[in-house]
Order: structure tokens, then C-alpha cells, then sequence
């Protein structure tokens, strides 16, 4: 009988475990988006036609077929958002 409250407990610590990823991921894509679309998830500034308020740098050129390293930063409340994405690129064949 005891080894079943084992299972049980670990069925639950596994399962926080898959919706704390779940969430994190789900976060980290959104946030993403909204860099994309010009507003900062921390701050909530929203560029506009003459000013943009989020930086885009690429750090690390991934090559043909690699991963690029992307940093984006608010110009308003100094945040620093790190992400790793594909940028297709035409000339590579």
C-alpha cells in the first residue's frame, strides 16, 4: 500500500512538473509575438509610425540552416529579452 502513495506522489510532482514547462513555453512564445508586433511585455510601451521602441540585435549568425541569437530591448524600461529563432535567409541555397 505504500508503494502506491509513492506512485501517486510522483504522478503529481510529474505533472506540475509538465505544466510548469507548458506554461513557461507558452509565455515565452507570446512574449516573442508581441517583441515582433513592437510591444514591450514588460511595460506595455507600443511603438508607433515615427519611433520604435523595441531594438533588435543579432548577436550570433547562425549560418544557412542554423539558429540565430536575437536581443531585444525596451528603449523605455530598459528590459533585455534574449531569443533564439530561425531567419530564413534567400541566398542560401
Amino acid at each position: 500500500m505504500e508503494w502506491l502513495l509513492y506512485i501517486v506522489f510522483f504522478l503529481i510532482v510529474l505533472f506540475c512538473i509538465v505544466f510548469f514547462l507548458k506554461k513557461h513555453y507558452e509565455d515565452k512564445a507570446k512574449n516573442l509575438a508581441s517583441l515582433k508586433n513592437g510591444i514591450c511585455p514588460n511595460c506595455g510601451a507600443k511603438s508607433d509610425k515615427d519611433e520604435s521602441v523595441i531594438e533588435y540585435k543579432l548577436l550570433n549568425n547562425g549560418g544557412c540552416s542554423g539558429v540565430s541569437d536575437v536581443l531585444y530591448t525596451c528603449i523605455k524600461c530598459d528590459k533585455s529579452y534574449f531569443a533564439q529563432e530561425r531567419i530564413s535567409r534567400p541566398s542560401c541555397g
